[in-house]
């Protein structure tokens, strides 16, 4: 794994699973495993609402409207390069208020497997 990623960590990343596929902020969980949460500019509609948190620019320096982090899904199948040109794109850090934030929300939740649920209280 390239240096300069640490968890907490948002880049831009080519997101295939969109439709069409597009680059989407990403924010990183365990760099070992490569886990990244999906950030948005709408809530996923599909995922429970409680699992949409909005984060702001003082959250997060690369936005420029409300966005929202969803905390339904993981990803941990982006390529190794697809990382690392997102490194190269530029690293923005998650504001410690809203690591705090997602943690306390992600505490009570049951919609991530435990393994990635205690990566994201332990990292962030």
């Amino acid at each position: 794994m390239p240096n300069g990623l640490t968890p907490g960590d948002a880049i831009w990343m080519r997101f295939p699973y969109s439709d069409p596929p597009k680059n989407k902020l990403c924010l990183c969980i365990c760099i070992e495993e490569h886990i990244f949460l999906i950030i948005s500019s709408r809530a996923y509609s599909a995922a429970p609402a409680d699992s949409q948190i909005a984060l702001h620019k003082e959250d997060l320096d690369v936005l420029s409207h409300r966005s929202f982090l969803d905390t339904s899904k993981y990803y941990d199948n982006f390529p190794p390069q697809e990382i690392a040109r997102g490194i190269r794109g530029g690293v923005c850090p998650l504001s410690q208020p809203a690591r705090a934030r997602i943690k306390h929300i992600v505490s009570g939740q049951w919609y991530l497997i435990e393994r990635v649920r205690k990566k994201i209280l332990n990292n962030l």
